[in-house]
């Protein structure tokens, strides 16, 4: 076992090292150009301006370690509501997915109009933890072995009984697992607030850096959000393998969400549509009741209007932003699977990539976008990468994961029956995987339209996010909230179409 742990350490260690030394020959070469700087140019800047970044960095740890905590502890609680009040599942899950969907650029302004221009580096550090971890929550109280289930079925076992011997400790590896994920977003949540009026933190260092083009400024920044972030990803890792050892990993059985068939599908549909409708009724009241200008957010109706008014102009940006989302989604799923299931064949490829997949979803993607586009240009292609990037995290850590959740002594029987690796790969590990990798994909399947929108906000040249970034310019909020709109029921839908996925998945999976 020290052995294993030394060699890890060592192949761990030499995958960093030979990344850091790319960025720096790459920096030193000006491979990427003028925007990507040598590693030890950005450490350089560190240790210039020590002080201000120190104080900068505590600033933006204490608002995303408050975000991570209050996000976490919502999404566990809504997440129990739903499992013991069944009625509330469909709605809870709803109107989550309807507030993930609504991008940060357009409710910055909106939380600063309501007088919280402070706490929204917390609120944004919980928005972007809250969903990963509801979702994968929910998932984990479903898990564990059917015969576990009928077991007190038969016994009689009342609900909070059943809630509290087994759905509770068959949910914790799930649990940890969305923990893990969401602890690089809280980062990034905090620092994306801090844009919007803070005055201090690593967001506004970073902003000041892209405003003023201080290259080296922008990635000692980077650099630092790296270290943050990586840290608290591994930190997660840690506790993952102290609860794996606890708990083991358990296998997923049955389907969350199930909507049941006839009468039970369309009081399925009634309890989500509602929750939509009072969301709306809740935007028109505030609009009215606090006169709110339109500046600041428009009503419903206005907002209708420049939808209807424009159908050609939102169908060629929607087309775009749908083509990159869908498309980002599918390589973020291929490239993730594939990963993961080398990773899990090769020990020392793990080891070696471990340091890369960590350092990837901790680099803010307003530093990642300007890297993209120097090597793929200012187009769409850049936000699909960029989605794609995003939609790889959580679908590589939630089928690592899966190919581990294989049924208790499943192991042996393939050893005894002398099978090959490759045959216990094909019918052993892949299928007990596939249900964690299409929670992973409901969990990303809304998170790509905000990464596409974000990207098309900072450079894009069509699709929605550009659309709301030029009618906010031109003071155009109408046609501006339009596109966030048309983008958050496409997130919605994109969501409901890999719900449906993921419960035909586990039925024909387990």
């Amino acid at each position: 076992m020290r052995g294993l742990g030394r060699s890890r350490i060592v192949l761990g260690t030499g995958g960093a090292a030979c990344f850091l030394a790319l960025w720096e020959a790459a920096g030193r070469n000006g491979w990427l150009g003028r925007t990507f700087p040598p590693l030890s140019d950005a450490i350089a800047k560190i240790g210039e301006q020590d002080d201000v970044i120190r104080r900068a960095a505590v600033a933006t740890f204490e608002r995303a370690a408050w975000g991570y905590l209050l996000g976490a502890l919502l999404a566990m609680g809504l997440a129990v509501l739903a499992l013991l009040v069944p009625r509330l599942e469909n709605a809870t899950y709803t109107g989550s997915v309807v507030v993930h969907a609504v991008p940060a650029i357009a409710l910055g302004p909106v939380i600063n109009a309501l007088g919280f221009t402070q706490q929204t580096p917390v609120l944004f550090a919980l928005m972007f933890v809250f969903f990963t971890i509801l979702v994968a929550t929910g998932s984990g109280f479903t898990s564990g072995s059917r015969s576990t289930h009928d077991v007190f079925s038969v016994l009689g076992s009342s609900k909070i009984k059943r809630f509290g011997l087994l759905q509770v400790p068959n949910a914790i590896p799930n649990v940890i697992d969305g923990l893990r994920v969401a602890a690089p977003a809280a980062v990034s949540g905090a620092v994306l607030g801090e844009w919007f009026g803070s005055e201090r933190g690593l967001g506004v260092l970073l902003l000041n850096a892209m405003r003023n083009f201080q290259v080296e400024q922008l990635w000692a920044v980077a650099v630092v959000l790296v270290v943050l972030a990586g840290g608290a990803y591994l930190l997660m890792g840690v506790v993952e393998k102290l609860v794996e050892e606890i708990f083991g990993r358990v296998v997923v059985v049955g389907g969350v969400n199930r909507v049941g068939r006839g009468l039970g599908r369309i009081r399925s549909l009634a309890s989500q549509l509602w929750v939509v409708v009072l969301l709306i009724v809740g935007w028109w009241l505030w609009i009215a009741i606090e006169s709110v200008p339109e500046l600041v957010a428009p009503s419903p109706p206005r907002t209708l209007s420049a939808v209807v008014d424009n159908p050609g102009l939102y169908a060629e940006h929607t087309l775009a932003t749908l083509l990159s989302a869908v498309g980002g989604l599918s390589m973020g799923l291929a490239l993730g699977t594939t990963l993961a299931l080398l990773s899990s064949l090769s020990l020392p490829l793990r080891n070696t990539l471990s340091p890369i997949v960590v350092i990837m979803p901790t680099v803010p993607i307003v530093v990642l976008i300007p890297l993209v586009a120097r090597l793929f240009g200012f187009s769409q292609l850049t936000v699909l990468v960029i989605a794609a990037v995003i939609a790889f995290f959580p679908v590589y850590v939630f089928t690592l994961s899966g190919l581990r959740a294989r049924p208790p002594g499943a192991d042996g029987v393939y050893s005894v029956l002398g099978s090959s690796r490759w045959r216990r790969v094909l019918l052993l590990e892949i299928p007990s995987a596939v249900p964690n990798v299409l929670t992973g994909v409901r969990i990303t399947a809304s998170t790509v339209f905000l990464a596409a929108l974000t990207a098309e906000w900072l450079m894009g040249t069509k699709g929605l996010g550009f659309l709301f970034s030029t009618s906010r310019a031109s003071f155009e909020n109408s046609e501006a909230w339009g596109a966030i709109v048309i983008a958050v029921i496409f997130a919605v839908i994109t969501y409901q179409l890999a719900s449906a996925l993921e419960r035909w998945g586990r039925e024909r999976w387990t």
